[in-house]
């Protein structure tokens, strides 16, 4: 298995209500003009209107920002009810295009924010709309072609749907992942990996056996502690080849 780390993730304290352009409120977010995020929001009184969207942000301050759908229009808070409850944005690069070829390209609609000390990694797929079967599935970068778009190392001519997503607020996510790892990897080998990813500093980890009794399983837990940074941590996610 593969692990990915939602990057930087901000609660949401307030979405304005009763306007054309609303505007959220998220204390000391740090998200600048031109970042996209996605919107959780499963608890929160807007989880009908808000929740799972995909967001541009735009006239960014230190604790707010305008938030702006991905065909360019402004977010119209009109018919929300009053903002209430736990939400959270978590900054995203968000999948444009995947291709069926014999090295797979795939486009972003933002900076994707790779370079070269990306060469080798590894980037996983969540969330799409069309090719599913891609989902938590991870891939090695073979090239950057420019700041939308990279190369795998991955044949996917054989694939059954391609991922076409222009104008939905609800486009698959693209996320830096680490190698292969073993369901019974150390714990200092786990935070090494989890290091390799960017955007999250010192990183400590150990581990225990699952429950013991009757019998123990063979299966392990992780705890995890981000040392040096800063703000709310993600979730983790798991991907596979």
């Amino acid at each position: 298995f593969s692990v990915s780390l939602a990057t930087k993730t901000r609660r949401i304290d307030d979405v304005s209500v009763g306007s054309a352009t609303a505007v959220v409120t998220s204390f000391a977010h740090g998200f600048i003009d031109g970042d996209y995020v996605r919107i959780t929001c499963a608890t929160c009184s807007q989880s009908s209107q808000i929740g799972d969207l995909n967001w541009k942000v735009s006239a960014a301050t230190t604790n707010t920002f305008t938030p702006v759908l991905i065909n360019g229009n402004n977010v119209n808070s009109t018919s929300y009810p009053v903002f209430s409850g736990l939400a959270s944005a978590e900054k995203v690069v968000t999948i444009k295009s995947i291709s069926a070829s014999d090295y797979a390209q795939v486009i972003t609609h933002g900076d994707h924010g790779l370079n070269t000390t990306h060469l080798n990694k590894y980037v996983a797929f969540f969330d799409l709309t069309q090719a599913t079967q891609l989902d938590n599935t991870k891939y090695k970068i073979k090239y950057i072609v420019d700041a939308t778009t990279i190369v795998l190392d991955w044949n996917s001519t054989q694939i059954t749907q391609t991922e076409t997503c222009t104008s939905l607020n609800t486009c698959g996510v693209l996320r830096l992942s680490t190698a292969d790892l073993n369901t019974t990897v150390t714990a200092s080998n786990l935070a090494t990996a989890l290091q390799s990813i960017d955007g999250f500093g010192g990183i400590t980890a150990s581990r225990a056996k699952d429950v013991e009794s009757p019998s123990w399983t063979g299966g392990y837990m992780w705890l995890v502690t981000f040392a040096l940074a800063p703000g709310d941590i993600g979730k983790m996610l798991i991907s596979t080849e």
